[in-house]
C-alpha cells in the first residue's frame, strides 16, 4: 500500500483561514520537524512495530524474529537510538530465563509526539499524545454549528491551546492526525459528506484541510483512525489480524492484517454500513434516533439519548434487532477473515453499546454451522477518546513499514 508523502502548510497561525495567495506570510516558517522520519528504512520501522507490540524486547530477538543478521540489526538499532526513537528498557528482555540477561530496547515514548483530531456531529476532540498513547493534554467541544468553516475554526482554538499547555514545539512534533465520518471516494482527495454535515461544500483534503495546521496533517475516516488505537494502543496491539466496527450515527469499520490496516482499491475496505442498506432497518445511531422519533420522542442528536430511553419498549426492541444485525456482520467477518479478534466501539450511549457487545460475548456461536472458536469480540478502549486514533495516523505514517515507500534492500 502506497501513501502521499507528508505536506507542509503556510499559514503561521493555527485556524486562521488560508491566505489569498496561499504563502506564507514574511517570517513564518514550514514545519521542520526534530528527525526526518521519512528517511527511516524499512527494517528500521519492522523494529518500531515489533517493539509497540511487545513494549520491550533484546537485539537477539529483534534479529532473530526479523529475520537478520546480529551486526544488521546492532546498527540498524544504533540508528533509531542516535535519533532518540529507541532507548534502553530496565531490567531484562521479555522471555529471557537462563543465562546472562540482555539489555533489552523498547519506544523511547517521550521523545516525539503527536496531535490527535476528532469530530463528529456532536463533538471536538483533541489531544496531544507521546509515541505510545499517553495523552499530555486534551480538550472536547460541544459542537454548534456544524458548518466547516465554523468547525474548523474551534479546531484551531482547541489545538493552540493544547500545545500551549503542553509546551511542545514544531521541532518535537511528528504532525497533525485528523479523523471525522465520511467513506472514501474514487479520488483518495475528496470524502463522501454524511447527512449531518451535508451543509458543506466539497472538500478536498489535500487542499481545504491543510491550511488550517501548521505541520503535516494526515487524515483517515474515524473507524479506521480508532482501529490504529487499538493496534498501537490498545488490548489487540499483540494481535496481528482484527476488524473493527465504529457505530455512529453510521456504520464504519477497519480491518487490519498482518498489522497492516488493509485499506482497498479505493480506501473503502470495511466499510461494514454497505451491507445494510439505508432503505432498510440497520443498527446505526441515526437509524435508532429515526426509531425513537416515529415513537413520538423528539430527539436529533445521539447525545440527547439518555437512561430515560434506556428501558422504553422501543429501545428495547432496536437493541434486540440490532444486536442481531451485528451477530450476523460478526459472522460474515468471521467467514471472510477469521480474524483474531472483532472491536466494537462508537459514539452510541455506553450502555447501549456495552449491551450490544455483552450480546455478541455471551452467544454460543456466531451462527448455524459455524464450527470455528469464535473470535475474541472485545468492547472498544477508545470509545470516549477517539483523538487518540488520530493521534496515531502520523505516526503509521512516519513508522510503520506500510508507510515506507522506498526500495526494500537486504539489512534496509
Amino acid at each position: 500500500m502506497k501513501y502521499d508523502k507528508p505536506y507542509f502548510s503556510y499559514p503561521g497561525v493555527i485556524g486562521q483561514e488560508p491566505s489569498a495567495t496561499g504563502r506564507p506570510a514574511p517570517g513564518q516558517m514550514r514545519h521542520r520537524p526534530l528527525i526526518s522520519l521519512e528517511k527511516l528504512t524499512y527494517n528500521e520501522r519492522r523494529i518500531i512495530d515489533l517493539l509497540r507490540s511487545r513494549g520491550a524486547a533484546s537485539r537477539a530477538e529483534l534479529a532473530r524474529d526479523l529475520n537478520v543478521s546480529a551486526p544488521t540489526l546492532t546498527r540498524l538499532t544504533a540508528n533509531l537510538i542516535e535519533k532518540g526513537i529507541l532507548e534502553a528498557a530496565p531490567g531484562k528482555a521479555q522471555g529471557r530465563s537462563v543465562g546472562q540477561p540482555s539489555k533489552a530496547l523498547r519506544i523511547n515514548a517521550e521523545h516525539l509526539y503527536t496531535a490527535g483530531i476528532y469530530f463528529d456531529p456532536d463533538s471536538i476532540h483533541c489531544c496531544l499524545a507521546n509515541l505510545m498513547g499517553k495523552m499530555l493534554a486534551q480538550r472536547r467541544y460541544d459542537v454548534g454549528d456544524r458548518s466547516f468553516a465554523a468547525i474548523m475554526r474551534d479546531i484551531g482554538t482547541i489545538t493552540r491551546e493544547i500545545r500551549a499547555e503542553a509546551g511542545i514545539g514544531n521541532d518535537r512534533l511528528i504532525g497533525y492526525g485528523l479523523s471525522y465520518p465520511g467513506q472514501y471516494t474514487v479520488d483518495p482527495n475528496y470524502a463522501v459528506r454524511i447527512q449531518q454535515f451535508r451543509s458543506w461544500p466539497e472538500i478536498n483534503i489535500g487542499r481545504d484541510l491543510a491550511p488550517y495546521f501548521d505541520g503535516p496533517v494526515h487524515r483517515f475516516n474515524d473507524a479506521k483512525a480508532i482501529c490504529l488505537a487499538e493496534l498501537f494502543y490498545g488490548a489487540c496491539r499483540t494481535y496481528r489480524n482484527i476488524a473493527f466496527v465504529w457505530l455512529s450515527y453510521g456504520i464504519g469499520g477497519a480491518v487490519v492484517l498482518e498489522r497492516q490496516l488493509y485499506m482497498g482499491q479505493s480506501r473503502n475496505a470495511a466499510e461494514f454500513g454497505g451491507l445494510f442498506p439505508h432503505s432498510q432497518p440497520r443498527p446505526s445511531g441515526q437509524d435508532l434516533l429515526d426509531t425513537l422519533n416515529v415513537a413520538g420522542l423528539n430527539l436529533s442528536r445521539l447525545s440527547d439519548i439518555g437512561e430515560q430511553h434506556r428501558n422504553l419498549p422501543v429501545t428495547i426492541e432496536w437493541k434486540e434487532r440490532a444486536a442481531e444485525q451485528l451477530r450476523w456482520l460478526c459472522l460474515v467477518i468471521s467467514r471472510m477473515l477469521d480474524v483474531e479478534a472483532i472491536v466494537i466501539g462508537g459514539t452510541l450511549p455506553p450502555w447501549l453499546l456495552g449491551g450490544l457487545v455483552e450480546r455478541l460475548q455471551a452467544a454460543e456461536t456466531l451462527g448455524e454451522d459455524f464450527h470455528l472458536n469464535k473470535p475474541d469480540i472485545r468492547l472498544s478502549q477508545f470509545s470516549a477518546t477517539p483523538q487518540l486514533g488520530a493521534s496515531a495516523i502520523p505516526i503509521y505514517h512516519a513508522m510503520h513499514p506500510t508507510g515506507y515507500d522506498g526500495p526494500v534492500i537486504k539489512g534496509w
